[in-house]
């Protein structure tokens, strides 16, 4: 299998955890590397696959033992990288004793040795826990720097989640009751994934309203989308066309093809809003002319007789995609 995957370009990475449970065959074998109970036994506590015991990162040979195993693995089978999992203290059982017995006052030293001794197997690798490490700017998430944080922030304060099925927006519309394979992003954008092995197509239900999908195509709602179109490389997504409370009075805006989802800066105008609808030059489009006028999250389109559109972003949004 990973001989496969990396034949059609994928990395593989190999999930690991610093527990051997009771029924495996290395926790008889190998019991001077876990971690002992007060009475000298190998200390058990229950994890998320069973009972187990914890590898001792206190001890300098439990440390060769534990990197050795999985250095073999990586070299006879492949495997790219590694995840390691757990590595808190609340998965050692409260009787613990360690090795070292100098780092029993400070028992946080033993997460911070497992992050030590898994960093011997790579640049690569994805650690669950750290300590002390906060203030360094290589854990800094640099594609989340411009994202919305809106949905996480309404999460914490009204416990909504951020994704939702598709009944979530239409509590009284009976098909979207055993809907499985369809979610909501908020209640804006609905994403249908294609979870049929080799299908590049699927059906959508879309509950009322104007939808836009990935591609720019409207679609009214309830419908079903038959046989939908996914190439493998293509995820169904729809936004929800919907009108600001507020407009607001001029901003930029820029030419977008409306037969393409790549944004083509083609040229830059100024255009002035208010509550009766959009003008530009001699162009004038009304709120009340049927899909004419569509706002989008932050995107406000206005399609003309020559079938192109004009897509209106908040400045942020330019900010983020270079265009000033």
């Amino acid at each position: 299998m990973v001989t496969k995957l990396k034949e059609m370009g994928y990395r593989v990475t190999l999930w690991v955890y610093p527990f051997v449970n009771t029924d495996s065959e290395v926790f008889a074998k190998e019991s001077q590397y876990f971690i002992k109970a007060q009475n000298g036994s190998t200390a058990v506590n229950g994890w998320w696959n069973g009972n187990g015991a914890h590898v001792d990162f206190t001890n300098k040979k439990a440390q060769e033992w534990f990197v050795s195993r999985l250095k073999h693995i990586q070299n006879t089978t492949g495997i790219d990288s590694f995840k390691f999992d757990a590595g808190e203290l609340g998965w050692v059982s409260r009787d613990f004793k360690l090795s070292d017995l100098s780092i029993e006052q400070t028992p946080v030293s033993l997460t911070q040795l497992y992050a030590q001794t898994v960093s011997q197997l790579g640049n690569l690798i994805e650690t669950r826990v750290g300590y002390k490490t906060q203030d360094l700017p290589i854990f800094v998430r640099m594609l989340d720097k411009n994202s919305e944080w809106e949905l996480a922030k309404n999460a914490v304060k009204t416990g909504e989640p951020i994704m939702r099925p598709i009944w979530w927006i239409a509590p009284n519309d009976v098909n979207t009751f055993s809907i499985e394979d369809q979610y909501l992003v908020g209640n804006d954008l609905l994403v249908a994934p294609v979870v049929t092995e080799n299908a590049r197509k699927r059906n959508i239900y879309l509950p009322s309203g104007q939808w836009q999908d990935h591609r720019g195509v409207l679609h009214t709602g309830p419908t079903t989308l038959v046989d939908f179109k996914a190439e493998l490389n293509e995820l169904p997504f729809f936004f929800i066309q919907k009108a600001p409370k507020h407009f607001p009075h001029s901003t930029k805006v820029i030419l977008w093809s409306s037969f393409s989802s790549q944004l083509f800066r083609k040229s830059e105008i100024q255009l002035s809003i208010d509550r009766s609808g959009a003008r530009s030059g001699n162009n004038s489009w009304r709120e009340t002319e049927p899909n004419l006028m569509m706002w989008s999250n932050h995107s406000l389109i206005l399609r003309g007789k020559s079938s192109r559109c004009y897509n209106l972003f908040k400045n942020k949004f330019y900010d983020t995609i270079g265009i000033k």
